[in-house]
C-alpha cells in the first residue's frame, strides 16, 4: 500500500510505502536554491558528538535522519540541532540530546539517526529523490552545517558523473 503525504508548504507530494522510514519525491517542483532553503530547510539538521560535527537531513515525520558515518561512529553521546518553523517566519534553534543510533554503513559513510521531538509532534522533513538523474551541467546546491557554520547554503553545477574514489 502507498500512502500520499505532503512533504512540506509548496514542496511537492510523496509517497511512503506502509512501514518505510522514508519518503520518495513524485513530482519534484523546481523552486530556486533561495524558496528551497526556505522550504526544506528545517529538515536540515546539524549533529554533534563530543569529537565532532557534521550535517545531516531528517527524513521521516517520525525523526529519522541519515548523516555521515565518520562523524558518529563509536560515539556514545549524540546531539542533533533543528531550528523550528515559527509563526512569524523566524526560524528557533533547538538542540535535542534525545537521539538514537540506529544503523552504520561504513562503506557508503552513512547513519541513520532517531531524534526524540521535545514537543512530541512531527518532524519537517526533505522526501528522498527516487533515482539519481543528474545530468553534467545541471545546477545544484548544497544546504548544511559544514565545520560548525550553521545554515549555510552553496551552489554549483555537476561536473561529472563518472568520477569514483576508492572504487566509490
Amino acid at each position: 500500500q502507498v500512502d500520499e503525504v505532503v512533504a512540506g508548504e509548496g514542496v511537492d507530494k510523496t509517497t511512503a510505502q506502509s512501514g518505510t522510514l522514508f519518503s520518495v519525491a513524485v513530482d519534484p517542483i523546481e523552486l530556486s536554491p533561495e524558496e528551497h532553503a526556505r522550504v526544506l530547510g528545517p529538515a536540515v539538521i546539524k549533529v554533534s558528538t563530543p569529537s565532532g560535527l557534521g550535517s545531516g537531513v531528517i527524513i521521516s515525520p517520525q525523526g529519522h535522519a541519515i548523516t555521515n558515518a565518520h562523524v558518529v561512529q563509536r560515539e556514545t553521546a549524540l546531539r542533533g540541532t533543528v531550528w523550528f518553523p515559527q509563526g512569524d517566519g523566524t526560524l528557533k534553534r533547538t538542540d535535542i540530546d534525545d537521539v538514537e543510533l540506529v544503523a552504520v554503513n561504513n562503506h557508503l559513510d552513512l547513519a541513520l539517526v532517531k531524534l526524540t521531538h521535545p514537543d512530541d509532534m512531527p518532524f519537517d522533513f526533505a522526501p528522498v529523490q527516487d533515482q539519481e538523474k543528474l545530468d553534467i551541467g545541471q545546477p545544484v546546491f548544497a544546504i548544511g552545517n559544514p565545520l560548525g557554520l550553521e545554515r549555510t547554503l552553496t551552489q554549483g553545477v555537476i561536473s561529472t558523473t563518472q568520477r569514483n574514489f576508492e572504487g566509490l
